[in-house]
């Protein structure tokens, strides 16, 4: 089921407008690569547009859904007979073979609405080797009337092979003036607009959840710890206790992006260069005791980190949030 309205999000009307030129023509591809940063809303459109080739009386003069008929009231109830998505089992975890081989079952047969079907990939960077070769016979073979969409954040993991029998579709970050005019239609404070965009790394879906979340309040606690530290009125120990329940991918992705601007303030010394303008005070202290190569450090170690946590393996939470704290403790001692 969409998760918004049944259009394309503002920034994606050049690559739906492709899309619908190539369906009158009757020239769609068999396989299309959504790729672009996280937030974006690559399956919303993978999702619309599956549910507009599905769809037994679409509106010629928009180009969507009618939302009315028997095939969009199963995919809105999310029981189409002839959509398919495929993803991880879980957070961190890879798409296996057998998903591939109930992917490629499912082209092979008849549509049971007579028209297309769909299959969605989501994402496809998470396939693993074995998984990643069972699609290639799918994608060089594919059921007639039959769509693969693969989204994809990091293009460069997916075999060349399956990137060159695929129609690319880039969905770059929209402007930041579009992506706060959509904020604002989501019903977003105004206040909070270019404060959320730089926590969710200028990505507009990953703003509203962080607006629906509350992420700003937690990003402030994780400020005011981290000053707590900085000043010894905190220990690393008692932080990381404060902090072994919250999200910490969110958390080691803050401290990432704010380690990237300290080494751009040691390296240049210039405002311009720092987005998280509420921090600058913060950040350029740090950065003038730590000097660039405890940064450095530092940053490689949080990356490695995040790493993991994107892993399968299960992490002692207590011991890496004290290792991230004592980290940061040591960028302000000589």
């Amino acid at each position: 089921m969409l998760s918004f309205e049944a259009k394309p999000l503002p920034w994606q009307l050049s690559q739906w407008q492709q899309l619908m030129s190539q369906r009158q023509q009757q020239k769609l591809a068999h396989a299309y690569l959504l790729h672009g940063m996280p937030g974006v809303g690559k399956l919303h459109f993978a999702q619309l547009f599956g549910q507009l080739l599905l769809c037994l009386q679409p509106n010629v003069n928009t180009a969507a859904p009618c939302q009315q008929c028997k095939s969009c009231l199963l995919f809105n109830a999310g029981f189409h007979p002839d959509m398919l998505q495929i993803a991880p089992e879980g957070t961190g975890k890879p798409i296996k073979v057998d998903q591939i081989r109930q992917l490629i079952d499912f082209a092979a047969k008849t549509a049971q609405q007579g028209g297309y079907r769909v299959i969605i990939i989501d994402p496809a960077d998470a396939m693993n080797i074995n998984a990643s070769n069972a699609l290639l016979k799918c994608l060089e073979e594919p059921g007639s009337n039959t769509i693969l969409l693969l989204l994809s954040e990091q293009t460069s993991a997916l075999l060349a092979t399956i990137k060159s029998r695929c129609q690319v579709l880039a969905f770059p970050l929209p402007g930041l003036a579009l992506a706060k005019d959509w904020l604002l239609q989501q019903s977003l404070p105004d206040n909070d607009l270019g404060k959320l965009l730089v926590a969710a790394h200028y990505q507009p879906l990953t703003a509203l959840t962080f607006h629906k979340e509350q992420r700003l309040k937690q990003r402030q606690a994780l400020q005011a710890c981290l000053a707590a530290i900085t000043k010894g009125q905190k220990t690393p120990v008692a932080a990381a206790q404060e902090w072994l329940d919250e999200d910490l991918l969110c958390l080691f992705d803050w401290l990432v992006d704010w380690l990237a601007e300290m080494i751009k303030w040691a390296m240049a010394k210039d405002a311009t260069f720092i987005k998280n303008q509420d921090m600058l005070k913060m950040l350029s202290y740090v950065s003038t005791k730590a000097g660039v190569t405890r940064l450095y450090g530092y940053y490689m170690w949080l990356s490695e980190q995040r790493q993991r946590l994107l892993g399968a393996a299960n992490q002692n939470k207590q011991l890496m949030l004290e290792n991230l704290f004592i980290g940061w403790l040591h960028l302000t001692i000589h």
